[in-house]
Formats: C-alpha cells, structure tokens, sequence
C-alpha cells in the first residue's frame, strides 16, 4: 500500500504562496484598489453633493425670508401709499362738494328771488287786469 506523506513538502508550498502572492498583486491592482477608489470618490461625490444640497437649502432659506420681508415691506409701503392717496381725494371730494353746495346755494338763492320779483311783478298787474275785466264785463252787462 502507498504511504500517504504527511509532512509539507517545501517546494509546492513555496510554489503555492508565490502564485498566491502573484494572484493577491494582480487582484489587488486590477479589481480592488479600483473599486475601493471609486466607492471613496462616490461616497466623496455623495457627501459633497449632501453638502451642497444643505447649503443650497439654507442659501434659499435664506433667500426666501429676505423676500418674504422685502414683500411684507412693499405691502406695508403699498398701503401707506393707497391710505395717503385716499384721505387726499376724500380731502379734494370734501372741497369739492363744498364748493359745489355753496355755489347751488347761490344759485338757488337767485332764482328764488327772480322768482319773487316775477312774482311780485305778476302780482302788481293783478289789480289792472282785475279792473280792466270788470270795466269789460260791465260793458257787457251793460250792452
């Protein structure tokens, strides 16, 4: 029967590490040194963009409450506005209407008194045209 040798022979265990060593360069070169690089310059790519993104959000952030100010700002500005070009117009509607009351009053006043002088007039020929009747129909009625 053969013997099976149980002592490690040096030459295949010599021959056996440098294919191994060999195999451990060319593997460690070719497929894991690339891939370690690539996840760094990935997780790198990754955070850098988190990064930006929450800076990109805080810069709007930012942005935003300065224009939500500006527009709060505008509106106040835009009312102050309106409430000054209002109470000048009520102002120039009040000087107007004023105006226009004692200018119809005038007017008014005038023609009641041309209407109380025509009135007056009409009411001197009254006894004349009283009497010019009577002395008509007396003549009638003497006829």
């Amino acid at each position: 029967m053969a013997a099976l040798s149980l002592v490690p022979d040096p030459a295949v265990l010599t021959v056996q590490a440098g294919i191994f060593l060999v195999n451990y360069v060319v593997i460690k070169k070719l497929m894991v040194e690339p891939y370690v690089k690539m996840r760094a310059m990935r997780d790198k790519q990754t955070r850098g963009s988190q990064d930006d993104a929450g800076k990109y959000l805080t810069e709007a952030e930012a942005i935003q409450g300065r224009l939500v100010q500006r527009l709060s700002h505008a509106a106040n500005e835009a009312k102050q506005a309106r409430e000054q070009v209002r109470a000048a117009a009520l102002e120039n509607r009040q000087s107007i209407v004023a105006a226009a009351e004692v200018d119809s009053r005038k007017h008014v006043a005038a023609v009641e008194q041309e209407v109380q002088r025509e009135l007056a007039q009409e009411q001197a020929k009254v006894p004349g045209i009283v009497k010019s009747l009577t002395d008509e129909v007396y003549q009638v009625a003497l006829a």
